[in-house]
This record gives C-alpha cells, sequence and structure tokens, in this order.
C-alpha cells in the first residue's frame, strides 16, 4: 500500500521539486536544533522495523519495495522529530501513509498540528 503510493505518485518536475524543498527544510530543523543524533536515530528505527516486519511478512530480501518503504520511514522519522518547525514538509512526507499508520501515531502527528492528507482532503 505504502510502496504503490510511493512510487506510483506523480513523478512530475513540481512533486519533485516540493519533495527536495521538504527534505531541505527537514534537514534545516533538524540542524537549528541540534538533533542530528536523535533525528539519525529515529531514521536508522524507523527503517530497521520496516525491514522487520518484511522478513516477518517471508519476504525474500534485499526487496526493491521494502527498501522504498524503509526509506521513506525514515524520513518520515527524521520529520515527526522537527514537526512542529516544519509542518507542511513532514505533511507531504506523511502523504503515502495515510490510513495505513496506527491511530497512536496519527493521534501524535496531529497532536503537532501536522496537517495529514486525510485532514487536507476534509477540509
Amino acid at each position: 500500500m505504502v510502496s504503490e503510493r510511493l512510487s506510483g505518485g506523480p513523478n512530475t518536475a513540481a512533486s519533485e521539486i516540493a519533495h527536495w524543498r521538504a527534505d531541505l527544510a527537514i534537514d534545516r530543523a533538524v540542524k537549528r536544533g541540534r538533533s542530528s543524533e536523535a533525528a539519525a536515530l529515529a531514521a536508522r528505527r524507523a527503517r530497521q522495523a520496516v525491514g522487520t516486519a518484511a522478513e516477518w511478512s517471508a519476504l525474500v530480501l534485499p526487496d526493491p519495495h521494502v527498501t522504498l518503504v524503509a526509506r521513506a520511514a525514515g524520513e518520515l522519522a527524521r520529520g515527526i522529530l522537527v514537526c512542529s518547525q516544519v509542518p507542511e514538509a513532514v505533511a507531504l512526507f506523511l502523504d503515502p501513509w495515510d490510513g495505513v499508520l496506527p491511530q497512536p501515531a496519527t493521534d501524535f502527528v496531529a497532536a503537532e498540528e501536522v496537517p495529514t492528507a486525510h485532514a487536507r482532503r476534509a477540509g
């Protein structure tokens, strides 16, 4: 589901630029907050969680879909760390996970006032 959204999304120049800008905004917020180590740890744990879930699902690794989702999970984890500073950037990384994340995770993000894809569509 997430892999399909990540690979099937519009690959326009505008979407690529938006993704690049969001990534840079998160990088700057991480550096400003002097939280590079915490961001790296969060990203690594998120990637490992995806890999572990894939192994438990008996997927043969390496798998390009698992790699894609693991990288996206790492990006999102870094963003969540600084989401109060760059909510629009985090929202871009959160979009593919809409409807997938468990309720406590989405509650956490909502508490940080990050506009999820669902909230933007409803509003």
